[in-house]
C-alpha cells in the first residue's frame, strides 16, 4: 500500500488538488481494494496511510474488524467523487473503477462481514447489489468465457471491475496460459511458447458440472482435440487424454484437468505473457451475492431462487427448484472456478474447515482461516504480532 499512499499524498498536496477529486477518490478506492485482500488473507495487518514510516515508530498490527471499518469508510467516502459507469464512455473508461465497482466490493465485504467482524450484514449486501442491478448498466454476457477473452473484455456488458494487462507495453501480464495449460496446447492454440503443464484442478471440481452445463466446457478433460475436432496427438502418435491427478508429487503429463477461462483465443502475447485482463467482479457475482444474502435472511425467498436460475440459464445448466446453502456454495464453485473466490466462499460456508476431498483428508483448524504473517515481515518489523495459532 506504500505506493498508493505516496500517490495519494502527491495528489492531495498538489496545488491543483481541487481539480483532482475524482483521481483522489479512485486512488483511495484502489488502496482500499488492496487492504481488502490483506484483511481477507492475513486478517490482522498494520494500517498505514502515510508514504513514509518513522523507523522509530513502526506500525503495529491492527485487528481485522478495524481494517474492515477502515475499508468501508474509505469506499463510502470515495463514492461521492467517483463517476457512475453510466456517466462515462464505457469502452474508453474501462477498466477503471466506477461507483458500481465500489458498490460491488462493498457487497462482497458485507457478504463476508460475519467472518471479518463477527457480525453478519446480509441486508447491506443485498442493498449494495440492488444499487448495481438498478443502474441498468450490466447484464450477463452470452457466454462466461466472453468475460475472459482479451479482445472483447473492454466491451463486456458483464465486467464490473478488472485489472488491465498489456505486456506489449510493460503494463502487467497474464500467465495463466503459460503455467496452467498442457504442453500440447501450443499446437492446439498456435501459441508462441510451450506451456508449463502446471496448475490443474481435480475430479471433485469436474463432477460439480452436469454434462449439459456449458461451463463444463471451460475445463479440459478426457480426449483432447484441435479446435477443428482432430485428435491432439502426442509424440508417440497416441491421442492426449487428460485424467484426474493420481499423485500430487509425481503426476504424469496427462494428469490434471485444465481450466481455460483466460482463453488464448483472441489474446495478444509478448513472449509467454498474455494480455487477458484479470477479472475482479462481474455481474454474475452480484446476482449470486444477492441470492445468497436473501437466502440467509429468508430461506424461502423466491427472488433468491430466481437469481440463481438466471445465472444457470445462461450456461444451459437447467433450472433448480429449491435452494440450500450447499446448493448456493456449489453454484458459486461452478460459476467462479479459477477466479479467486473459492477460498473466501469456503470459509464463509465453513466447508473450508469441515470438508475433506481427494488431497485434503483431514479437517482444518479454525485458526487457519487466515494466513500467518510472513516471518520476514515480523523480522523487518518486530512491532507486528503473529496471528493466533502460528
Amino acid at each position: 500500500m506504500g505506493t498508493s499512499n505516496a500517490v495519494l499524498e502527491s495528489l492531495q498536496e498538489s496545488p491543483n488538488s481541487e481539480n483532482l477529486s475524482a483521481l483522489i477518490a479512485e486512488a483511495r478506492a484502489l488502496r482500499a481494494y488492496g487492504y481488502f485482500y490483506a484483511m481477507d488473507f492475513w486478517g490482522n495487518v498494520p494500517l498505514v496511510t502515510v508514504a513514509r514510516i518513522d523507523p522509530n515508530e513502526l506500525p503495529k498490527t491492527t485487528p481485522r474488524a478495524e481494517i474492515f471499518n477502515f475499508i468501508e469508510s474509505e469506499l463510502l467516502s470515495a463514492l461521492d467523487d467517483m463517476p457512475s459507469v453510466n456517466e462515462v464512455n464505457r469502452s474508453d473508461y474501462y477498466p477503471r473503477f466506477t461507483k458500481e465497482s465500489i458498490y460491488s466490493l462493498l457487497a462482497m465485504m458485507y457478504l463476508n462481514a460475519e467472518v471479518y467482524t463477527g457480525t453478519p450484514q446480509w441486508q447491506k449486501a443485498v442493498d449494495m447489489c440492488e444499487v448495481v442491478i438498478n443502474s441498468g448498466a450490466f447484464n450477463l454476457s452470452n457466454q462466461v468465457v466472453d468475460n475472459f477473452a482479451s479482445n472483447i473484455q473492454g466491451s463486456s456488458s458483464e465486467l464490473i471491475s478488472a485489472f488491465t494487462n498489456d505486456p506489449n507495453n510493460n503494463a502487467g501480464n497474464n500467465q495463466f496460459i503459460l503455467y496452467a495449460q498442457n504442453a500440447l496446447d501450443q499446437l492446439k492454440y498456435n501459441l508462441p511458447f510451450v506451456p508449463a503443464n502446471g496448475y490443474s484442478t481435480y475430479q471433485e471440481a469436474l463432477d460439480r458440472y452436469a454434462d449439459n452445463d456449458a461451463r463444463k466446457d471451460l475445463l479440459e478433460y478426457g480426449p483432447q482435440t484441435y479446435l477443428n475436432g482432430d485428435p491432439l496427438l502426442k509424440d508417440n502418435g497416441e491421442q492426449l487424454v487428460l485424467i484426474a491427478v493420481q499423485d500430487l508429487v509425481s503426476a504424469e503429463d496427462n494428469e490434471g484437468y485444465k481450466v481455460l477461462k483466460y482463453t488464448p483465443i483472441g489474446a495478444s502475447f509478448s513472449g509467454y505473457d498474455a494480455d487477458n485482463d484479470y477479472v475482479l467482479t462481474r455481474y454474475a457475482d452480484i446476482l449470486l451475492t444477492k441470492a445468497e444474502a436473501l437466502y440467509r435472511i429468508d430461506n424461502n425467498s423466491t427472488i433468491a431462487l430466481d437469481l440463481v436460475n438466471e445465472v444457470r440459464e445462461r450456461s444451459n445448466a437447467g433450472e433448480i427448484l429449491d435452494l440450500s446453502l450447499d446448493i448456493l456454495e456449489d453454484e458459486r464453485a461452478r460459476e467462479f472456478i479459477w477466479e479467486g473466490h473459492r477460498r473466501r466462499d469456503m470459509i464463509r460456508f465453513e466447508s473450508y474447515f469441515n470438508e475433506t476431498w481427494a488431497f485434503k483428508t483431514t479437517q482444518t483448524e479454525a485458526y487457519r482461516g487466515i494466513y500467518p504473517i510472513p516471518q520476514e515481515q515480523i523480522t523487518a518489523n518486530p512491532s507486528l504480532t503473529q496471528n493466533p495459532g502460528y
